[in-house]
């Protein structure tokens, strides 16, 4: 009796969030609005930033916010609006997002792809190394997660979709520090997701492997590195900022509403399986 008690009082809670002129709003709602998309891209910079941007705004009719620290690397970035800001400041990040949201009367997605690395074990990090890891990586998942809540709640829902690590879904060895920050994002985003599911909001989080970018460039600067590298993924291979993208902007594109709280996997296996070689003994035969 009491379980079902409390389950009639959040169900009812919930229902209380939605009055029938928000639910008008929601059946609104980004998969079925005709309006093209507005997206914003943090990190947009970077590898996986800058090829994801290049598919957005190859969307017909899309317009798209580039957004990054970096400003000298966003003037390579056509048919954006480019707009520098520090993800480690809320404030800056909130002005981006509302800027987009004012002079288009809503924001539609919002990714994250930001994000550093660190590769040493718990005893040799200092507390510096760990704090800068946790604030380039969490908080600042966090703060483009609260800047941009606010906008889509108002204007019917939207898409935000978070960058975590394999590194945060397997143990492995040396990456103490990395595997907390980007755990981190990962748990934000999955919480997220639950909370802002009435307001429409969708959540999700892209879990890259090995990319081959410059924040990897030690895991590929010489053939041995790079065959470590290669032989810990099922696949054999490293990923692309391509890759990346791809799955990035399937979880933005509007086409995909039906999808939150969602960890898309983009690693070759390296999460979640040990790789087969060829003459192993574990490998299939063709005959």
């Amino acid at each position: 009796m009491a379980l079902r008690t409390l389950a009639k009082g959040i169900m009812d809670h919930a229902t209380s969030q939605r009055t029938p002129e928000s639910l008008k709003v929601l059946r609104r709602s980004f998969a079925g609005k005709n309006e093209p998309p507005v997206y914003v891209v943090f990190g947009a910079a970077g590898a996986v930033g800058s090829d994801l941007v290049g598919r957005l705004v190859a969307q017909p009719g899309a317009t798209v916010f580039a957004s990054d620290r970096d400003t000298s690397a966003l003037d390579n970035l056509k048919d954006a609006h480019v707009v520098p800001a520090d993800t480690l400041d809320h404030e800056a990040v909130a002005g981006v997002i509302a800027k987009a949201a004012e002079q288009h009367g809503r924001v539609d997605g919002v990714a994250s792809c930001v994000g550093s690395m660190l590769i040493k074990p718990a005893h040799l990090t200092s507390t510096d190394e760990f704090m800068d890891l946790v604030r380039m990586n969490a908080l600042s998942a966090f703060h483009i997660l609260k800047g941009s809540v606010g906008p889509m709640m108002s204007s019917g829902g939207g898409s935000i979709v978070l960058c975590s690590s394999s590194i945060a879904h397997r143990g492995t060895a040396n990456h103490e520090a990395l595997a907390a920050a980007k755990g981190a994002v990962s748990s934000l985003a999955l919480s997220a997701a639950s909370t802002y599911s009435p307001h429409n909001i969708r959540v999700n989080v892209c879990v890259p492997g090995v990319i081959e970018a410059k924040m990897t460039e030690k895991l590929t600067e010489s053939s041995d590195a790079r065959d470590a590298s290669e032989r810990m993924i099922a696949l054999g291979r490293l990923g692309m900022p391509g890759d990346v993208g791809r799955a990035l902007e399937f979880l933005l594109h509007p086409n995909n509403a039906y999808i939150t709280g969602t960890f898309l996997h983009v690693d070759g296996g390296l999460g979640s399986m040990a790789p087969a070689r060829a003459g192993d003994s574990k490998t299939v035969k063709q005959n």
